[in-house]
C-alpha cells in the first residue's frame, strides 16, 4: 500500500511518498495545511492505482513569469498589457510562493471571496479568474499539472451593464459646444462609433470615397499605432454625406498624402488621446451643461441609433466592429424591447390581416334606401291605383244581367 506523510517548515507544507521504493520529497508552498493533504491523498491514489506519473516542479510565480514572457510576443500590446497587470497585481500575490501543482480549487474558492470582499467587482474577478484558467491550462498542457483545478469553476455573475449615453438631442447640443478645430473628429465619433485610438489613427488613405466608407486599419495605443484586437476590428463603415461632406473641407487643411493622420496634433503628428479629452471633450461638456460621460459613450450612441433605426443585428455588430453579434446583444440587449414589439406587429399582420371595411357611397346610399315615409307614401298610391283600375275591369269583363 502506498505511503506517505507531511512535514511543516514554518509556513511552508511539503509532503514525502515513495515511488518504487524510493523517497519523494515535493514542496508545496505556504499552502493551509488541507490542500496539503489532499494533495498527498491524490498522489498516493494515483501510486496504488499505477497511473502516476512526474511533474515538473515549479512555482506559480516561475511559471507565470514564463507564460507572460511568451505571450509578450504572440497577442496585442493591450492584451498582454492586461494580462501583466492582472498577474502581477492580484495572481503572484496570492499564489506566487505556491508550488503551481498545489494550487487546486478549495484555495480558488477562497481567492474570489477575498477578491469580492476586498471591494472588487463581479467583473474585475471573472476577468482575473480567466486570465489564471489560460495560465493553468497551459501549466497542464506542458506537463506541470495533472489538471486544471479552475476548469469549470463557478465565477461570480455579472449583472448586466447599463450603458449611459448621450440622447439625439443632447448629442446636437454637444456638438453646438466644441472648438470648430474639433468639430469633425466628434462628428465622425458620433456618427461612425469608432473608438478613440480608432480615430486618432485614422489616415487619409482610409477613406473610401468611390464606395463611401471609412476603412479601419489601425489604432493609437501608447503612441504607437497596433492593428485592431480583433479581426472583426478591420472593418469598413458606412459614411453618412454629412460625415463625408465635413472631412472633405476639413482635409483640405491636412498633407495631401495617402498615410497623413485625419485628425493630426501639431506637425502631423499623432494627437495625445488624455490631451483630447482634457482640452476639448471635457471643456465641451461643461460648456454645454452636460452631465460627464466617457468618449466611448459616444460609440454607445451611434448603436443606439442605428437600433432605433430598426438595423439588422448583424450589420450593428459589423459596423461596431464586434468580434460576435452576442457581444452586441449583451451589451445593447435592453434596447430592443420596442424593435421587438414592432417586429411581432408586423408578424401578426402578415397572417392575420386587418379586414377592410366596405366603402359605401352617401350618394348610392340615399338612392337605395329613400326615406321611409317618402317610400310610404309611394306604396300606398300604387296600391290605390291597382284598386280602382281592378274594380273597373271586372265590371267591364261582368256577364250582363238576365
Amino acid at each position: 500500500m502506498a505511503r506517505g506523510s507531511i512535514v511543516r517548515r514554518g509556513r511552508s507544507y511539503s509532503i514525502v511518498y515513495y515511488v518504487d521504493g524510493r523517497q519523494r520529497w515535493k514542496s508545496l508552498g505556504a499552502v493551509k495545511r488541507k490542500e496539503a493533504e489532499r494533495h498527498l491523498r491524490q498522489i498516493l491514489n494515483e501510486i496504488q492505482d499505477g497511473t502516476f506519473r512526474d511533474l515538473k516542479p515549479t512555482s506559480f510565480r516561475e511559471y507565470a513569469n514564463q507564460w507572460l514572457e511568451f505571450h509578450r510576443a504572440n497577442v496585442k500590446p493591450a492584451t498582454y498589457d492586461s494580462y501583466k497587470s492582472v498577474v502581477n497585481g492580484h495572481l503572484v500575490p496570492r499564489f506566487g510562493d505556491h508550488a503551481l501543482s498545489a494550487i487546486a480549487r478549495p484555495s480558488l474558492r477562497q481567492f474570489t471571496a477575498d477578491l469580492l470582499e476586498s471591494g472588487r467587482s463581479a467583473k474585475t474577478a471573472r476577468n482575473v479568474l480567466t486570465i489564471l484558467h489560460k495560465i493553468l491550462e497551459d501549466a497542464l498542457e506542458d506537463g506541470y499539472l495533472r489538471s486544471n483545478p479552475a476548469h469549470k469553476f463557478r465565477k461570480p455573475k455579472v449583472s448586466i451593464e447599463r450603458v449611459d449615453f448621450p440622447t439625439p438631442q443632447e448629442v446636437h447640443h454637444f456638438l453646438n459646444h466644441v472648438s470648430p478645430a474639433m468639430y469633425p473628429l466628434f462628428l465622425t465619433a458620433i456618427m461612425t462609433g469608432m473608438r478613440r485610438g480608432e480615430i486618432l489613427g485614422l489616415q487619409r488613405g482610409d477613406i473610401d470615397w468611390h464606395s463611401g466608407q471609412i476603412h479601419v486599419r489601425r489604432t493609437l495605443y501608447k503612441r504607437r499605432f497596433v492593428t485592431p484586437k480583433s479581426r472583426k476590428g478591420l472593418r469598413a463603415i458606412d459614411m453618412a454625406p454629412t460625415v463625408a461632406h465635413t472631412l472633405q473641407g476639413h482635409l483640405l487643411k491636412v498633407a495631401d498624402v495617402p498615410d497623413a493622420l485625419v485628425f493630426p496634433a501639431r506637425r502631423g503628428k499623432p494627437m495625445d488621446p488624455d490631451n483630447l479629452i482634457k482640452r476639448e471633450f471635457q471643456p465641451a461638456l461643461v460648456r454645454a451643461e452636460l452631465r460627464q460621460i466617457r468618449f466611448h459613450d459616444l460609440r454607445h450612441t451611434y448603436a443606439s441609433l442605428l437600433i432605433n433605426n430598426g438595423e439588422n443585428i448583424k450589420y450593428i455588430a459589423e459596423q461596431m466592429g464586434h468580434a460576435s453579434v452576442q457581444i452586441t446583444l449583451d451589451r445593447y440587449g435592453h434596447l430592443f424591447p420596442s424593435v421587438r414589439r414592432e417586429a411581432v406587429l408586423r408578424l401578426e399582420k402578415s397572417l392575420f390581416p386587418p379586414k377592410a371595411e366596405p366603402v359605401v357611397n352617401a350618394k348610392d346610399d340615399v338612392e337605395a334606401k329613400p326615406d321611409e315615409p317618402g317610400r310610404q307614401r309611394v306604396v300606398e298610391e300604387e296600391l290605390a291605383e291597382w284598386k280602382l283600375g281592378g274594380e273597373g275591369g271586372a265590371q267591364e269583363s261582368s256577364p250582363a244581367a238576365p
